[in-house]
């Protein structure tokens, strides 16, 4: 009997480490975005990107009035999980370039 319990244990604690471990790595993204133009309303462009993604957005003067976003965002580390973002933020409307800035994996 005491056997057999020791064997599920250690059979439970191997599938415990073993889900542990299966589960995807976190990469955080750092994306520029810029506006198509310096007449777009910035403010709207950041609200619209935070409706979509999840992501902390911060203005970056660049220059002559023209202010671009850095959108830092958490994804899993899977092929086209950036690919996927960068999809999801040139569809809204008034955003011009995005350019990939950083991949960093989270620990």
């Amino acid at each position: 009997m005491f056997v057999a319990n020791a064997d599920l244990l250690a059979h439970k604690a191997f599938n415990n480490k073993l889900s542990i471990i299966s589960k995807m790595a976190q990469v955080i993204v750092l994306l520029r975005v810029m506006p198509e133009d310096v007449n777009v309303n910035i403010q709207e462009l950041k609200k619209e990107i935070l409706s979509k993604i999840k992501a902390n957005v911060q203005e970056v003067p660049i220059a002559f009035g023209l202010v671009a976003l850095h959108v830092a965002t958490i994804v899993e580390d899977k092929e086209g999980e950036v690919e996927r973002i960068e999809k999801t933020l040139k569809e809204i409307k008034g955003v011009g370039e995005i350019e990939v800035l950083e991949v960093a994996r989270t620990l």
